[in-house]
């Protein structure tokens, strides 16, 4: 089966560093549906310099969580962002979780440079993609 994005939110450019000799960090989330019915998580991360993009990195997460306590912890796409994040455990809390696979993240990541990247700081509604 070949993976592809059925619907995505971006809540665009959420928070940022304090600057400290002219240096901060901004950081987008965005949240992908894949017709495998996982929701990926995408952290970018820029590291910001004089007002000039230094560097960026992203980072992929799963959405589901089960904690050592039992708890169950899901994100659901356009759920309130920062719910979300304050929802979100410590690692050291988290008993399993699934991570993303290879193909998980190079289907998101191809997404996210074609479609989200332009409007990263952009928040959006969810976004349903038609299968391609």
């Amino acid at each position: 089966m070949s993976l592809y994005v059925k619907r995505y939110i971006n809540y665009g450019k959420v928070m940022y560093s304090e600057m400290i000799n002219g240096n901060y960090d901004n950081f987008c989330y965005s949240f992908y549906e894949l017709n495998n019915d996982r929701i990926i998580e995408l952290q970018l991360i820029e590291i910001v310099t004089n007002d000039e993009i230094k560097n960026s990195e992203l980072f992929f997460y799963g959405t589901s969580y089960i904690l050592k306590n039992r708890k169950e912890i899901n994100y659901y796409l356009g759920q309130d962002f920062f719910e979300w994040f304050n929802l979100s455990p410590p690692f050291f809390e988290i008993k399993n979780s699934t991570t993303p696979s290879v193909k998980e993240i190079n289907c998101i990541e191809r997404f996210f440079y074609k479609y989200v990247n332009k409007v990263r700081y952009q928040k959006t509604n969810i976004v349903h993609m038609t299968s391609s």
